[in-house]
């Protein structure tokens, strides 16, 4: 997992510097899907039942992932990232951006620390949401208003 976080991290850096900033958020949408995969593979919720010591790595791997995933967001979510830190009791949270990830550089909250409860970060549309936004930034309305049969398009 470790290889390829770093793989994406570098594709991240790399996009950002360059201002290509669609095929970053493309990048850091892939590091999400990295942590969510792990999460989703090792199933901590069954763990616990099983193996408590597998599920309390998996857990502190999982806070690593979102401690890193702040980090990462950062630039681009900041109000975001900034909520996903103040989970971390210490207050001291370090925004250093990753280099290169390894074993020492990763894991830097270690099992047994306290975590803030935090807010929800994103809240789910709803289906009429969905239409209300789509009808008022599909850019319909404006296509309709330029091409008419009287101007047969915009001067």
């Amino acid at each position: 997992m470790i290889a390829d976080l770093n793989a994406e991290i570098g594709n991240y850096s790399k996009n950002l510097q360059a201002m290509e900033y669609r095929k970053a958020m493309r990048s850091l949408r892939t590091i999400w899907s990295i942590g969510n995969g792990y999460f989703d593979a090792t199933a901590p919720w069954k763990l616990i039942k099983e193996d408590i010591k597998r599920a309390a790595v998996v857990m502190n791997t999982s806070v690593n992932l979102a401690r890193l995933f702040a980090t990462l967001s950062k630039p681009v979510i900041p109000q975001s990232a900034e909520r996903i830190g103040e989970l971390f009791a210490s207050g001291d949270f370090d925004w250093t951006w990753p280099k290169r990830l390894d074993e020492a550089t990763f894991y830097k909250i270690q099992g047994g620390e306290k975590l803030n409860q935090t807010p929800i970060l994103f809240t789910k549309i709803s289906p009429e949401e969905v239409m209300v936004l789509e009808k008022k930034y599909s850019g319909v309305k404006n296509r309709q208003k330029m091409i008419t049969p009287q101007n047969n398009g915009p001067n």
